[in-house]
């Protein structure tokens, strides 16, 4: 008599409607900054908060203000005078 319920690999933990969850290491690797010590996200938070203060804080543009000074940001950051010559 051949017994295949025995040797049919079983999938454990894995039930419909459930997804798997990611590892602890996985979560950690994809975090950015969890300490919020980036000096870019602080360049565009500072730059944000001077948009909206521009206009009064007027709510419901924040979203708004953050690409903005995103953009904003990023653009200073490319500008040639903040470009670190290369040497050989």
């Amino acid at each position: 008599m051949n017994d295949q319920a025995s040797t049919t690999p079983h999938k454990r933990g894995h039930s419909k409607g459930k997804q798997a969850q990611p590892s602890p290491d996985i979560m950690e690797e994809n975090m950015s900054d969890p300490k919020g010590d980036c000096p870019r996200d602080e360049a565009i938070s500072e730059m944000a908060y001077y948009l909206a203060e521009a206009r009064g804080f007027e709510p419901g543009h924040e979203i708004e203000d953050w690409l903005e000074a995103e953009k904003r940001v990023s653009s200073s950051a490319a500008s040639p005078e903040n470009r670190v010559a290369v040497t050989s």
